[in-house]
């Protein structure tokens, strides 16, 4: 018996294994990727129209399907055909009866060595007519916990601690999160091999297959209740950390949960573990993965980054890649999925460095903050930049409740400006152009200095490109002049990194970029975003201090935003040697950012790693008319009032009110020649857009919540824009005083009888009541 297959790709190794088993069988199969050869494509089709006694097919929704499926239909026509899928379009392909197909279906989806042997059995007596016993399709298992070596499924946490020989008690344990699919196909590689890292690492693993669907008839579970088997016991997690390697949210459905959080948003809460994120390179080898600048894109983005970032993943490191296999006797080509052993190393480390971050006791935590500040000639004025963020007073108002929680710090600063008058009576900056360096040695303010040799512990261990890209671009370590451009931040040899240390907190000012000496023009940085240029030696250097050698459990960069996460690399699925990651090292990284820049936010989850802490935007005020402006607007209401039953004052009016106009700037151009009214109703115009435009009213603080009069600004700066078909509220405050308020904005110099006053007038009385509601309701 000949069969012909154009599968799936994942069932093909199981497939070519039961066709080894079966005397007398000829199996022919490949996948759509074969098939984008034409020469390729000539010959397996001949084989199909020429040979093959029957044809297996699962069509895969994709271009090359779309381009092929005339000439495969052509074919089935003349050939018997069993085509399955979860696709209604695929019945088309399908030749033989219905049930034929899902019986196969059956087989194929319950997976397994012996399930797809049967497959294969069942189409020679359901189709070609051998006659043979074959026995129905067997469930296996849908969800579980395997662990290599054992020869069992272990059904529950409570199994595998008690049964798992290698589950060792006085070990935290990690959970590994991956498809049933790599199980029942049984490409394992990936998952051994972090069980293998973990255990080096001193850690437990527990790895947990699912299909991720709720199936009552096959028992299959969705991920909602596959973590509560496996990876929590009572409500309380049995891992200190979880590794997902699934697509999708981490949780896709979950009965009963509210429509306004995403699924399992309470249950994630609850388990209330770090989940870490493991990269396959779907549909590439390592080679074109290394090859590629953006890494991972397209459908793996989305599928594979974005929605398990709805569902709080983080950190997504890369540690497999496509291995393609070719297959002579089998015709097609054979994928698999094989691990990155420096890959593996470098993600278990994170999460290690994540459990150990957990663990320790406040008082042994060692915590660094890094502070942003302009790379360029501004750097002295910048420090602790942040887009509306008050960082400085931020960060000292953290230490002191990390002081309270236990945290050891000493000579806390009493506030924001205290710390900013320490860090620049010190010059605790980096910089190596517009401070020199040796007035940074000479006031203080070097925190640690690095010989060569010690540099070198890291840098000889760099990818050989980055280390010759380096050297390129700022001299051998530990830095010389290139360029007319100084060594960065280099004295007597050593490479210097400047700090203020309070106990076991220390707070840095980020290290400077680069420097493009001559050819800088002193006000933008012309390297903070260039893709080829790498970091200094000291840059890199002072990372790598804080992690190694100063031992900082955690990184806090405070404020929207650095450029640690614009270094070149790739885009996304970081190597070795991306800038970012060899930087940062394993050391986690959390970052305090506005919650009103989602896109850089995403390039710093993504490329630096980085856990975001999202904080409030600072409280929004209205514009309030004062000098011409005041006093224009006074007068043009007075001559609202006037021009009914005064005419001469009205008269008078119009003089003051366009010399007040002109003093203001508020004409453009001559408007002596105007038609008063039009002139008016322009002049209503701009100074109404001016009133009721919004404006900061100082610095949001780090978990200091708006109290007062700041907090009803707060709200009202929320509740007065208009949110789809519920509006605003001061649309329903005009309503409710019988105005169409789109009137009021769109008209301001409009007079209204009743109440006496034009419709900018209104307007502010509208926005006024808004106010005095939110007042009350809040008191």
């Amino acid at each position: 018996m000949k069969i012909g297959a154009i599968v799936l790709t994942g069932y093909m190794p199981a497939l070519l294994e039961a066709a080894g088993e079966i005397p007398g069988l000829e199996l022919k199969m490949c996948g759509t990727w074969d098939l984008e050869n034409p020469d390729f494509q000539g010959d397996f089709f001949r084989y199909l129209k020429e040979q093959a006694d029957v044809l297996l097919l699962s069509p895969p929704a994709d271009k090359v399907w779309e381009k092929i499926s005339a000439e495969v239909l052509a074919i089935v026509r003349e050939k018997p055909a069993v085509a399955f899928g979860y696709d209604p379009g695929i019945a088309v392909y399908n030749t033989v009866k219905p049930e034929i197909a899902l019986t196969v279906q059956r087989y194929l989806t319950y997976g397994g060595r012996e399930n797809t042997r049967n497959a294969v059995r069942y189409i020679q007596k359901a189709v070609l007519g051998a006659d043979i016993a074959v026995p129905e399709p067997v469930n296996v298992p849908w969800q579980g916990v395997y662990y290599p070596g054992s020869d069992r499924i272990y059904e529950s946490a409570a199994d595998y601690r008690m049964n798992c020989p290698g589950y060792r008690p006085d070990r935290p344990t990690v959970g590994v999160l991956f498809y049933r699919h790599a199980w029942i196909s049984r490409n394992m590689e990936v998952i051994d091999a972090i069980v293998s890292e973990l255990a080096a690492q001193g850690c437990n693993a527990l790895p947990v297959f699912s299909s991720d669907q709720c199936d009552p008839d096959t028992g299959s579970q969705d991920n909602s209740q596959v973590i509560k088997t496996y990876y929590m016991n009572n409500g309380a997690a049995v891992i200190e950390a979880l590794i997902d390697l699934q697509s999708l949210f981490v949780i896709t459905r979950e009965t009963g949960k509210t429509a306004d959080n995403p699924p399992g948003y309470e249950l994630l809460q609850q388990l209330n573990v770090p989940i870490i994120k493991g990269l396959l390179t779907y549909g590439k080898t390592e080679s074109e993965w290394r090859a590629d600048p953006y890494g991972i894109a397209g459908p793996s983005l989305v599928m594979s980054v974005s929605m398990p970032e709805c569902s709080g993943v983080i950190e997504p490191v890369i540690i497999g890649c496509l291995d393609r296999q070719y297959q002579p006797g089998v015709a097609g080509t054979l994928e698999y999925y094989l691990p990155l052993p420096q890959r593996v190393a470098y993600l278990c480390r994170r999460v290690k460095k994540w459990i150990a971050l957990q663990a320790k006791k406040p008082s042994a935590k060692k915590i660094a903050f890094i502070l942003h500040s302009s790379p360029c000639h501004g750097v002295e004025l910048s420090v602790g930049s942040a887009a509306n963020l008050d960082s400085l007073e931020s960060v000292a108002r953290l230490m002191a409740v990390m002081q309270r929680e236990g945290y050891y710090l000493e000579d806390v600063p009493a506030s924001g400006k205290e710390l900013i008058d320490r860090i620049m009576e010190r010059k605790a900056i980096a910089d190596f152009r517009w401070t020199p360096v040796e007035e940074i040695v000479a006031k203080g303010g070097v925190w640690q200095s690095l010989s060569e040799a010690e540099y070198r512990r890291w840098f000889d261990r760099f990818p050989e490109a980055v280390q010759a890209k380096m050297t390129e671009t700022w001299g051998k370590p530990p830095g010389e002049e290139k360029d007319e451009v100084p060594p960065a931040m280099v004295y007597d040899g050593r490479i210097l990194i400047t700090g203020v240390q309070y106990g076991n907190v220390v707070v840095c000012v980020q290290p400077k970029r680069g420097c493009a000496g001559p050819r800088c023009d002193g006000k933008v940085c012309k390297i903070l975003h260039d893709p080829e240029c790498p970091p200094t030696h000291q840059y890199v250097a002072t990372y790598r201090y804080l992690e190694d050698s100063w031992g900082a459990d955690a990184l806090v960069h405070v404020g929207t935003h650095g450029n640690l996460e614009f270094l070149p690399g790739k885009s996304l699925g970081l190597s070795e040697a991306c800038y970012p990651e060899l930087t940062l090292g394993t050391v986690p990284n959390l970052y305090i950012y506005n919650t009103d820049n989602p896109a850089e936010g995403t390039i710093a989850k993504r490329r630096g790693y980085a856990t975001l802490i999202g904080h409030m935007q600072t409280v929004m005020v209205e514009t309030r008319a004062y000098g011409p402006m005041e006093e224009l607007d006074k007068l043009l209401a007075e001559y609202g009032r006037a021009r009914t039953g005064q005419p001469a004052r009205a008269c008078e009016l119009e003089t003051l009110i366009q010399e007040k106009a002109r003093e203001g700037n508020f004409l453009s151009g001559d408007a002596a020649g105007e038609d008063f009214a039009v002139f008016t109703e322009k002049l209503h115009n701009q100074l109404s857009r001016l009133k009721n435009r919004m404006h900061q009213a100082g610095m949001h603080i780090f978990g200091q919540v708006p109290q007062g009069e700041r907090r009803v600004n707060f709200l009202n700066a929320i509740v007065r824009h208009e949110a789809g078909d519920e509006g605003s509220l001061n649309r329903l405050v005009a309503e409710l005083m019988g105005l169409d308020y789109d009137l009021l904005r769109d008209s301001p110099h409009a007079w209204h009888d009743n109440f006496g006053k034009n419709y900018d007038a209104l307007l502010a009385d509208v926005n006024q009541y808004s106010r005095e509601f939110i007042k009350e309701f809040i008191a």
